[in-house]
């Protein structure tokens, strides 16, 4: 079959601009907001199809903070996700609000529901009822945290040394980023 064209899924071209957008800024990305407006620029997207539409979402939040955030801002949203779990010996109460909240962030995988204020208001509910589980366990266990086993000796001296690598890194790239 000659002068039959096979073209890339569009969704694949997404993702491959997002990676390539990712490429440029890994520590400290795009800034919030910033993949729409970037993903029209065919030179920094390497997608005419983006370009011609004028900008399009990653339709993979995760993706999509991963570009816009880099690997810090994700570092820190999975932080927030995964830390009551580490707060606490006790993780039955979190199950209910961790299972909606992974049924929220699957559908979040091939689009971008988090758009929809109803569902960043309800992640953020179940986000909350986590922590206040994480509150209520501790009041009840004297004021005991398990946080304390993760933060002993040589593991805030690993800490502080990415926290430290991180900071040179974001500079670097943000003096990158003006040329």
């Amino acid at each position: 079959m000659t002068g039959v064209q096979t073209c890339a899924l569009p969704i694949s071209e997404i993702y491959l601009a997002a990676m390539r957008m990712f490429a440029e800024f890994p520590i400290i990305g795009l800034g919030q907001g910033g993949f729409f407006r970037q993903s029209a620029d065919i030179g920094f997207s390497k997608s005419f199809m983006l370009s011609h539409w004028g900008g399009e979402n990653a339709h993979n939040y995760f993706l999509q903070v991963l570009v816009e955030n880099g690997v810090v801002g994700f570092l820190l949203f999975g932080l927030v996700v995964v830390s009551p779990f580490l707060f606490v010996g006790s993780k039955k109460g979190l199950v209910p609000a961790a299972l909606g909240l992974l049924a929220l962030f699957l559908g979040n995988l091939f689009a971008h529901s988090f758009l929809v204020r109803e569902n960043l208001i309800l992640a953020a509910v179940l986000i909350a009822l986590m922590y206040s589980w994480v509150y209520a366990q501790i009041q009840v266990n004297g004021g005991v945290c398990y946080l304390r086993k993760w933060c002993s000796g040589y593991r805030l001296v690993l800490i502080a040394g990415l926290v430290t690598l991180f900071v040179v890194l974001g500079s670097l790239e943000i003096y990158r980023s003006f040329f």
